[in-house]
């Protein structure tokens, strides 16, 4: 499995990388999961309200980064949201989407977690 990682540096500029899950990893300590279903649009430049995983369970979403990397996420992508700084990331929904979202607490560590080697995209 790998997990679209969307991160904020130092200087908070929102970043990508592709990160494989590696084995059986420790179940996720999640503290709440919220469901959404959302019209085609665009939500301008804003940051994840906290840590979070969401997967896209149809549609098609293009993610804009700080960087100017643009991410297309489909039906299925897995993707971890910890852009909790600078002014984060632009996302468009191509399509209508119906996605959940698996919050996380604030000491959650997705590399730890996932255990693979961060890959560029």
């Amino acid at each position: 499995m790998e997990v679209i990682h969307i991160y904020s540096d130092a200087n908070g500029v929102s970043h990508v990388q592709r990160v494989p899950v590696v084995g059986l990893p420790k179940p996720l300590p999640a503290t709440g999961v919220r469901a959404n279903a959302i019209a085609v649009g665009v939500e301008d430049w804003h940051q994840a309200p906290q840590k979070l995983f969401t997967i896209n369970t149809s549609g098609d979403i293009q993610g804009e980064l700080g960087d100017g990397t643009k991410v297309p996420i489909g039906k299925g992508d897995l993707v971890y949201l910890e852009d909790l700084t600078g002014k984060g990331h632009i996302t468009r929904l191509l399509t209508d989407v119906a996605n959940l979202f698996i919050l996380m607490p604030p000491e959650f560590d997705f590399l730890e977690w996932a255990g693979g080697t961060p890959q560029a995209v």
